[in-house]
């Protein structure tokens, strides 16, 4: 029997077949990928605005599913034993909404935990120094963050690979601010953050915040595009909070993060760094726009 013809039509519907899912998925591209003319004409708009993007702009705006966390149980008192090491605390007391203060006189440490936030600030008088830098330390960008991943490391148990530095930035008296995220297949988590400052003396302060991450969930929805958040950050800045003067945006991401402490379920958004002058100082500060909804998140920290 001559099957020659049956297989030359199977091949041609599998070839059709593959031409069409080719197109759909080309279109599908096009219809999430941020054009040239789409950024030239939001470039535009932030110039006349007196708002310079000194960054890129993310072209993929492909449907996103949330993602699923769960409250961040801190161990206390292991990194207590870690930051604290043989230094006696001196005080230790949990305050009726939550927070758990401990601190050390001799040493001049303080390590606060805020249970709303679920976040650890660590103080410490007189800067401290770990590992190679207690024996010989200049301060530089390289040296901070060197002092940083060893906190990282020795002192929150972090993976300091799992937690890549995210930026490096100068403030106004000399000193470092080094930011760290927990990335997730590809995506910052703002949620799982440490901000560490150090100065000439070593870290001074920490801010450590965490939650835990189960993983992606439900469907896929659309997101807005990355000039729309833009556009939506703008109306922020200049109508609703009466930013005046040159804005910096130095950077620009697409990353998940929870819409509200209280909340388990962390949307995508667009992380913005933006550079504002304040009494004749720039000073920097992270801003959240949901992505799904194109609206500002509640949220905004100081940087330095």
């Amino acid at each position: 029997m001559n099957t020659n013809p049956v297989k030359n039509i199977m091949i041609g519907l599998l070839s059709g077949l593959l031409a069409v899912l080719v197109f759909l998925t080309v279109q599908s591209e096009r219809q999430h990928t941020l054009t040239a003319a789409q950024e030239s004409n939001i470039l535009a708009i932030l110039e006349q605005n007196d708002i310079t993007m000194f960054t890129s702009i993310p072209r993929d705006f492909h449907p996103k599913q949330e993602l699923r966390t769960q409250r961040h149980i801190h161990d206390i008192d292991v990194l207590a034993a870690s930051f604290f090491g043989n230094a006696q605390i001196d005080t230790n007391h949990e305050e009726p909404n939550g927070n758990r203060i401990l601190s050390s006189y001799d040493t001049g440490k303080t390590m606060e935990f805020f249970a709303q936030n679920n976040s650890i600030e660590f103080e410490i008088e007189g800067g401290l120094l770990l590992g190679d830098a207690a024996e010989n330390f200049t301060k530089s960008a390289a040296a901070a963050e060197k002092l940083s991943h060893y906190f990282l490391q020795n002192v929150l148990g972090l993976d300091p690979n799992l937690h890549p530095l995210h930026t490096n930035n100068l403030t106004h008296q000399g000193d470092y601010v080094l930011t760290f995220y927990e990335v997730y297949r590809g995506y910052i988590l703002s949620n799982n953050q440490i901000r560490i400052h150090v100065t000439a003396q070593g870290i001074t302060t920490a801010v450590f915040s965490r939650v835990t991450n189960i993983g992606f969930i439900d469907h896929q929805s659309p997101i807005f595009s990355a000039d729309e958040a833009l556009l939506a950050l703008l109306n922020h800045l200049r109508v609703q909070s009466g930013v005046e003067g040159p804005i910096g945006i130095t950077d620009m991401q697409l990353v998940f993060a929870l819409p509200a402490p209280s909340q388990t379920r962390a949307i995508p958004a667009y992380l913005f760094t933006v550079s504002i002058t304040i009494d004749g100082r720039s000073h920097l500060f992270n801003y959240l726009i949901d992505a799904r909804s194109n609206t500002y998140i509640p949220y905004h920290i100081r940087i330095t």
